[in-house]
């Protein structure tokens, strides 16, 4: 990390969080590089956008934590910045799955995107990465593209947001009936096509609070 640090000043990005429209500012280390290209989020932009504490921000091991210089707004300010490793420390992905969804946000939408197919880590999460994530991006939509046009289809169940998507692609939480039965029409594959066999089978119980699956309903 040395090395990286002794380049000039990189300047913040900045990003819209779907969830709930925050500008999170993060900086793209060696972006072009498909094996060392990695991001670097703000940390205080982290905490707000999970709803995390400076104790919490504590937490996180001293080498996920980088302080640098960098170019903010046009001023050279030195800031705190958090790696993908760090950013999931703090969200704690054992813990809210709100803060889950973050994490995803992070890895798939902010971090440099590589060419290939990327398999999934089951490490991640419980569930670790789908399948649906790679279909999606091989018919060539981003994911606010698939979440729009998924919930314009006329369909019997609710529908989804870029976060959901996001959160269920990830494997941070089960998806729910909406994101199955409506990518199934949209993309024309089947449910096993989209998720591992393990979260098909434990999606229709997805626990206290969650809505039932849309063909068990139709039948009560």
């Amino acid at each position: 990390m040395n090395d990286e640090m002794s380049q000039p000043p990189p300047t913040s990005l900045t990003a819209n969080y779907p969830l709930n429209l925050l500008s999170v500012r993060y900086v793209a280390v060696d972006p072009s590089n498909e094996s060392s290209g990695r991001v670097l989020v703000h940390a205080i932009d982290a905490c707000l956008a999970i709803g995390a504490t400076t104790e919490e921000l504590d937490t996180v091991s001293t080498e996920e934590r980088v302080e640098l210089a960098i170019y903010d707004g046009g001023n050279l300010e030195r800031s705190v910045l958090l790696t993908t490793d760090g950013v999931r420390q703090l969200a704690s992905l054992n813990g809210d799955p709100e803060r889950s969804r973050f994490v995803a946000w992070v890895e798939t939408e902010l971090s440099p995107h590589r060419t290939g197919h990327r398999a999934p880590n089951p490490n991640r999460t419980k569930w670790g990465w789908q399948p649906i994530r790679e279909l999606v991006r091989d018919r060539g939509y981003t994911a606010r593209r698939f979440t729009e046009e998924a919930n314009a289809l006329n369909l019997p169940v609710d529908g989804f947001n870029q976060g959901n998507y996001i959160a269920w692609a990830y494997g941070g939480c089960l998806p729910a009936e909406s994101l199955v039965t409506r990518a199934c029409a949209l993309l024309n594959v089947e449910p096993r096509d989209l998720f591992n066999a393990d979260v098909l089978t434990a999606y229709p119980n997805r626990g206290k609070g969650r809505r039932r699956p849309a063909r068990e309903a139709a039948g009560a």
